[in-house]
Formats: C-alpha cells, sequence, structure tokens
C-alpha cells in the first residue's frame, strides 16, 4: 500500500463545550457593561468593551458553526491529500490590534477626571440659595422675601438662585450658585468647567469704572467687583462649584461715597462666606 505524504495544514481542536459557554456569557457580560460606561458618558470605553465582545461572539460563532477551507494538494507522485486549513490563521494579527486599541479608547476618555476618580472631591449637588443667604438678607434687605429659582448654568449644568428685593430701602441681593458637571468623553473635569464659569461671571458683572480685586482665604478663588454707589459683588469657586453674590446699594448714597462702597464690599463679602458654607464635596 503506498504511502500518503504528510499533511500540508492542521486542525485546530474544537474547543470544549464548557469553553463555548463562558465565552459566551463573557461576551454577554461585556455588553451589560458596556451600559454603564454608556451612563457614564466614557465612550472609550463603552466602545472598547462593544470590541471585545464582538471578538467573542465570532470566535463562538466560528467554532460552532465554522468548517474550515477544504484545499485539494496534489503531489509528484500523483497521490492527493485532503489538508483542513487552520480557522482564524490572523488570530494573532487580531490579539495585537485588540492589545493596542483597546487601552487607547480607555485612555481617550480621561476617566481621571470623572468625579468617582480616587482623590477627586467636587460637588454633586447644591445647597438651597435661599437658606444660605437668610442671614445675610435680613442685615441688608429686612423687608424683602426670598425668590429661589434655578436658572441654567450657561451651559456648564444645573444652577440655583435667589433674589431678595427690598422695596422699601430699595436694595436688591442676590445669592447664585452653579455647578459644573463632568461631561465624558468629550470634556475635561467639572472642576475645568467651574473655572470658565468663573470668568463668565467676573465678565457678566464687570462694566465701566468697577473697581476689581481678589479676595484671600475664601474658597479657591476669590474677587470681588464693585460700582462704586451702585453695586458690590463677590465671586467665588469651590472645586466645582461657583457662587455669585451681587448687593445692589439703595438708590440714596451717604455723604462718603468711598466709605459707602468700603461697606457694600464688606457686606457682601461677608455674604459670599455665608453663601460659601453649606457647600458639601462628595
Amino acid at each position: 500500500m503506498p504511502e500518503l505524504p504528510p499533511s500540508t495544514g492542521f486542525a485546530r481542536p474544537r474547543p470544549s463545550r464548557f469553553a463555548l459557554v463562558f465565552q459566551l456569557l463573557l461576551a454577554l457580560g461585556l455588553v451589560a457593561a458596556s451600559r454603564w460606561f454608556h451612563g457614564r458618558d466614557l465612550l472609550g470605553s463603552e466602545l472598547a468593551l462593544w470590541w471585545l465582545s464582538l471578538l467573542l461572539g465570532v470566535s463562538v460563532f466560528l467554532a460552532v458553526f465554522g468548517r474550515g477551507v477544504t484545499r485539494r494538494d496534489g503531489t509528484g507522485s500523483g497521490n492527493a491529500a485532503l489538508t483542513r486549513t487552520r480557522s482564524g490563521s490572523n488570530g494573532w494579527a487580531w490579539l495585537m490590534l485588540t492589545a493596542v486599541l483597546v487601552p487607547v479608547a480607555v485612555v481617550a476618555d480621561r476617566p481621571w477626571n470623572a468625579p468617582w476618580w480616587p482623590g477627586r472631591h467636587e460637588a454633586s449637588r447644591l445647597p438651597d440659595p435661599c437658606l444660605a443667604g437668610a442671614a445675610a438678607a435680613s442685615r441688608l434687605t429686612p423687608h424683602a422675601r426670598g425668590d429661589g429659582d434655578r436658572p441654567p448654568n450657561a451651559g456648564y449644568g444645573p444652577g440655583a438662585r435667589c433674589v431678595w428685593r427690598d422695596t422699601e430701602n430699595g436694595a436688591t441681593l442676590w445669592v447664585e450658585y452653579g455647578l459644573a458637571e463632568w461631561k465624558g468623553s468629550l470634556g475635561g473635569s467639572a472642576t475645568d468647567a467651574a473655572r470658565k464659569q468663573q470668568a463668565l461671571n467676573g465678565r457678566v458683572v464687570e462694566e465701566e469704572g468697577s473697581r476689581t480685586a481678589p479676595v484671600a482665604g475664601l474658597g479657591d478663588e476669590a474677587s470681588s467687583v464693585s460700582v462704586p454707589g451702585r453695586e458690590a459683588a463677590v465671586l467665588v469657586r469651590v472645586a466645582n462649584v461657583t457662587v455669585s453674590v451681587r448687593y445692589l446699594l439703595p438708590p440714596t448714597t451717604g455723604p462718603d461715597p468711598a466709605r459707602d462702597d468700603a461697606a457694600a464690599r464688606s457686606a457682601a463679602e461677608q455674604a459670599a462666606r455665608e453663601a460659601v458654607g453649606p457647600i458639601r464635596l462628595d
């Protein structure tokens, strides 16, 4: 009996049923985990998990339904041998591509900017401005009741505001909070957004003839802006929370405008310190 030439290919052993079930369950688990990242706007990590689950699903499909490719090789003696080519011969290439893409996708999310990242302390809620400013309102606008609302925070997140308008002495007090939120893969940290909001608040209250000065020992950064005889404002940032306190003076001024301006700035600064007190960082 003539001897057959050796086969030029080899057959990969079929995975066990337990291994296939485990791979399938792992793929489904990765799909479920991707929803967690989706809810936290981590687009890169979500896509990485979908990619891994797709590879596992394709692997299971080929193991169950794949039949390989059959090739007939002729030999010099005229004998024929049926050989089986290896299914998934480019497996190493896919593995190397995955090893590169997955870490890049995860790092692109910059998870260290997320509020749940260890060591990052940011606020997740705002105090009630009507409660925080009640003491200052009793001093500056004693005949007014607080009118609270929740205006948008210029696209950076939610806001909360309370206004006291004293119709008897004409003074008005504003206490407003802004909560900057993390925007996931497409943005920086919530604290970075609050810095931008703080700069925007400064441009809003500044006007011709206003005086701006830093305020030491208040929050992470603070400044006062005053228009002599008209208004005194203090702007504060604590992590990802901005605080704006505006005190509009009564229309009548005393004999010394400079003293009135200093007193107004002092009153606004005290109100700002009281408004910063209830802020809690997680």
